[in-house]
């Protein structure tokens, strides 16, 4: 007699009601309707499995240029069909480098991984091996200087825990590594309000388009400060996956 074993599962109602559904149009109860998906997705051939691998990653860098190529709502929904091909392909992804599709570089950090685009920069403040972390330099009206978005590790899960002299130690490292990011900073135009910080601002054209560099954190799947919002999609696809 085949050994069996029994589980119990914790689900969302919102995950059940799609599982209720799938399983009703199958025809089929919740159980054997899993049952299904392991079999059918958890024991596939190398070679079926290396397909699906490269069809899923092909389509994401496919919806990735689209969506640079649009605006509004449709950019809205090819980013959304990047997303769903991004993660399809790391379901079926196994000794493959996802880079290879030209899209997401993976490192190794101390309980999990940083999924980030190919073409970020790296900023070697510390040993990713050693960090539970990673943030991202983002320079917002930024497009003139070529200021790539550049990636640094920490042990601070939240932006708002990054230190003054955490941040200062990051922007130096930011001058040095990237060419134009001095020259940026120079042209950098702070707000002038009328009757003090709280008044409106009096150069609110030149202060909204000059350049400003933030500092966030990648979030970490699953985290319910980000994924409790419904369809949450981590911008550019970068996030931390936590190793089980």
């Amino acid at each position: 007699m085949e050994k069996r074993k029994r589980m119990s599962l914790d689900m969302s109602a919102e995950q059940y009601d799609l599982l209720e559904k799938a399983s009703r149009d199958a025809g089929t109860t919740n159980g054997r309707y899993i049952l299904f998906l392991i079999q059918q997705f958890l024991d596939l051939p190398d070679s079926v499995r290396h397909s699906l691998f490269k069809f899923c990653a092909s389509r994401a860098q496919e919806a990735v240029s689209m969506a640079k190529e649009s605006s509004g709502f449709q950019q809205e929904e090819w980013k959304q069909s990047a997303a769903s091909y991004r993660n399809l392909a790391f379901f079926f992804q196994k000794d493959e480098a996802f880079e290879s599709a030209g899209s997401m570089h993976a490192i190794q950090l101390k309980n999990g991984t940083l999924l980030i685009p190919n073409n970020w920069l790296i900023l070697d403040n510390a040993d990713p091996k050693k960090c539970q972390y990673a943030g991202v330099v983002e320079v917002q009206n930024g497009d003139r200087y070529n200021i790539p978005h550049a990636v640094f590790f920490t042990n601070s899960k939240y932006g708002k825990d990054y230190s003054k002299d955490f941040i200062r130690s990051i922007t130096d490292l930011c001058r040095k590594k990237i060419p134009t990011f001095a020259d940026m900073e120079k042209d950098i135009v702070q707000p002038q309000r009328e009757n003090g910080s709280y008044g409106p601002l009096l150069n609110a054209e030149k202060y909204l388009a000059s350049p400003k560099i933030g500092f966030f954190n990648i979030p970490v799947e699953g985290d319910p400060v980000y994924f409790s919002v419904r369809n949450y999609e981590p911008p550019y696809g970068a996030i931390i996956r936590i190793t089980k």
